[in-house]
């Protein structure tokens, strides 16, 4: 009989450990390209959302890309419920149609939320998502939100938005807040009206999401989208934002 602690029972003791690891191995790098190949589909899907235009871009074009990424209809919302709001409370209510699109490594989310130290080895909760309005077959709205949670737990959001008008006349064709909500959500929301410039519409939709899948991790709302960052009035608004 061999006894435990022989060459034999050591011999399957390597080959164990030797397995458990080459799997543990497998199964980062496997998770490492889901992540790497999620955050690449949602850059594209970032890239062609800067191709639509309030007023001018036809439904043709915003069912393009919600074809292109898996997106889908929205319920219709329920006036009798108060989904409605009112036209003029805001650019974007109303009873028409709003496709919504979302990109997430979902299973690394998953498995993050349910094991927080896996943050440790560069996988982190994101998502980068999207809604476009369509009215009379033209595109009337549309916005992207991008979520992080962080390893301590607060989340930073970075949104920009095209709208057909501004909530409040003074802030022109180009507009910046930051705010916490909360307490542990940072907010970054750029606004836009199809007269902004070439370069404003650029800057409020230009987004890195190098830091999502980085071992550090996203920690400020200007890592995600450092160069509407760049165009705050206040830039002490970072202590806030961050």
């Amino acid at each position: 009989m061999t006894k435990p602690g022989g060459p034999k029972f050591l011999r399957v003791l390597r080959r164990t450990v030797t397995a458990i690891t080459a799997l543990a191995l497998v199964v980062l790098l496997v998770g490492y390209a889901i992540n790497f190949h999620t955050r690449h589909r949602a850059e594209l899907l970032l890239h062609d959302l800067q191709a639509l235009q309030v007023g001018t871009s036809t439904a043709h074009d915003a069912m393009q890309i919600v074809s292109r990424y898996g997106g889908w209809r929205m319920p219709d919302p329920d006036p009798n419920n108060g989904d409605v709001a009112p036209w003029g409370i805001g650019p974007c209510s109303g009873p028409h149609p709003r496709y919504a699109i979302r990109i997430a490594p979902n299973l690394i989310n998953r498995a993050v939320v349910a094991v927080p130290q896996l943050q440790h080895l560069g996988f982190h909760a994101w998502g980068v998502a999207s809604t476009i309005d369509l009215k009379e077959d033209v595109v009337c709205c549309f916005e992207q939100d991008i979520g992080f949670q962080r390893p301590d737990g607060h989340e930073i959001e970075s949104e920009a938005q095209m709208v057909p008008v501004q909530l409040r006349p003074e802030d022109g064709s180009y507009s910046v807040h930051s705010e916490l909500i909360r307490n542990y959500i940072h907010s970054l929301r750029a606004s836009v009206l199809p007269s902004a410039s070439k370069q404003e519409k650029s800057r409020a939709f230009d987004v890195k999401l190098a830091c999502a899948t980085s071992f550090r991790g996203c920690f400020y709302t200007c890592e995600l989208a450092p160069a509407v960052w760049r165009c705050i009035p206040n830039p002490q608004d970072e202590q806030v934002a961050g």
